[in-house]
């Protein structure tokens, strides 16, 4: 791969990966620091990815990396209005009630469904990244699925 082959995918998958580091340090300062910390590794080691169809897969993994050590650093306060979910250019009202569901979430209940939902990972690329089995994966997914549904149901019901 050379670099603007990276440089052209990097840039598809910016938004969904800063998405990603968004949801796990949870405030959008230090996503983007993380993000930058995260193209800074990206870019010094993209040599040593061979096959660029995992390009997406191998980028989630540095991010979730940095991210979580990010975290484990910090060990910050969260602050939940910082939280922008999702982040997105086009930010909506009606994104919020969305974004109130995603942090009933565990951390990774999380991260897994905005590998899967948003960057649209496999379960078996997923599993990889968060170092859990895929059965487990897929088990994470579907109880987190499942709470995201009743919620906004319960939600609309309510509003």
């Amino acid at each position: 791969m050379d670099y603007q082959e990276f440089m052209r995918l990097f840039e598809q998958a910016q938004k969904s990966i800063f998405f990603l580091i968004l949801s796990i340090v949870r405030n959008k300062d230090d996503a983007d620091d993380v993000f930058q910390d995260t193209a800074l590794k990206a870019c010094t080691s993209f040599k040593k990815l061979r096959d660029t169809d995992k390009f997406n897969s191998w980028l989630s993994k540095i991010a979730v990396t940095t991210a979580y050590d990010y975290v484990k650093k910090r060990k910050a306060h969260v602050d939940i209005e910082s939280v922008a979910l999702p982040y997105y250019d086009s930010y909506r009202d009606e994104d919020e009630a969305l974004r109130q569901a995603m942090m009933t979430l565990e951390d990774q209940e999380r991260t897994i469904v905005i590998l899967k939902a948003v960057n649209g990972l496999r379960h078996k690329e997923i599993a990889g990244i968060v170092r859990r089995p895929e059965a487990t994966v897929r088990t994470i997914y579907a109880r987190a699925i499942k709470k995201l549904s009743d919620i906004l149901e319960q939600n609309g019901k309510e509003g």
